[in-house]
Protein backbone atom coordinates (compact mmCIF):
# COMPACT_ATOMS: atom_id res chain seq x y z
CA UNK A 1 0.00 0.00 0.00
CA UNK A 2 1.72 3.21 -0.87
CA UNK A 3 1.25 6.73 1.33
CA UNK A 4 -2.04 7.66 -0.89
CA UNK A 5 -3.73 4.78 -0.68
CA UNK A 6 -3.24 4.86 3.05
CA UNK A 7 -4.21 8.24 3.42
CA UNK A 8 -7.42 7.75 1.43
CA UNK A 9 -7.95 4.70 3.79
CA UNK A 10 -8.39 6.63 7.16
CA UNK A 11 -10.30 9.40 5.88
CA UNK A 12 -13.97 9.06 4.30
CA UNK A 13 -14.42 10.93 1.09
CA UNK A 14 -17.21 12.95 2.91
CA UNK A 15 -14.41 15.97 2.39
CA UNK A 16 -14.46 15.79 -1.01
CA UNK A 17 -11.38 15.35 -3.31
CA UNK A 18 -8.91 16.98 -0.22
CA UNK A 19 -7.55 13.81 1.07
CA UNK A 20 -6.33 12.84 -2.20
CA UNK A 21 -4.73 16.27 -3.25
CA UNK A 22 -3.34 16.41 -0.05
CA UNK A 23 -1.64 12.88 -0.33
CA UNK A 24 -0.31 13.78 -3.89
CA UNK A 25 1.12 16.55 -2.52
CA UNK A 26 3.31 14.35 0.24
CA UNK A 27 3.98 11.94 -2.68
CA UNK A 28 5.80 14.86 -5.09
CA UNK A 29 7.48 15.90 -2.08
CA UNK A 30 8.80 12.71 -0.56
CA UNK A 31 12.83 12.93 -1.78
CA UNK A 32 12.99 16.45 -1.45
CA UNK A 33 15.71 17.79 1.21
CA UNK A 34 14.54 20.49 3.05
CA UNK A 35 17.54 20.80 5.12
CA UNK A 36 18.12 20.18 8.74
CA UNK A 37 19.28 22.31 11.91
CA UNK A 38 20.34 21.88 14.95
CA UNK A 39 18.55 23.68 17.73
CA UNK A 40 20.43 25.08 21.01
CA UNK A 41 17.33 25.43 23.08
CA UNK A 42 13.37 24.94 23.01
CA UNK A 43 10.83 26.70 24.84
CA UNK A 44 7.02 25.84 25.73
CA UNK A 45 5.18 28.59 25.71
CA UNK A 46 1.17 30.07 26.05
CA UNK A 47 0.24 31.88 23.37
CA UNK A 48 -2.88 32.22 21.30
CA UNK A 49 -3.11 31.46 17.08
CA UNK A 50 -2.04 34.72 16.06
CA UNK A 51 1.34 34.65 18.34
CA UNK A 52 0.36 38.41 19.75
CA UNK A 53 3.42 39.52 21.45
CA UNK A 54 1.48 40.71 24.79
CA UNK A 55 -0.56 37.16 24.64
CA UNK A 56 2.78 34.87 24.26
CA UNK A 57 4.42 33.82 27.60
CA UNK A 58 7.47 31.40 27.87
CA UNK A 59 6.53 28.89 30.30
CA UNK A 60 10.06 27.08 30.08
CA UNK A 61 13.21 26.98 28.55
CA UNK A 62 15.18 23.66 27.59
CA UNK A 63 18.96 23.60 26.94
CA UNK A 64 19.36 20.72 24.65
CA UNK A 65 23.25 21.28 24.80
Amino acid sequence: MNLTELYNNLYTRSIGEAPQKFAEQLENYRDVDFGSFKPKEIELVYNDWYQKRHIVKTLHKISLQ
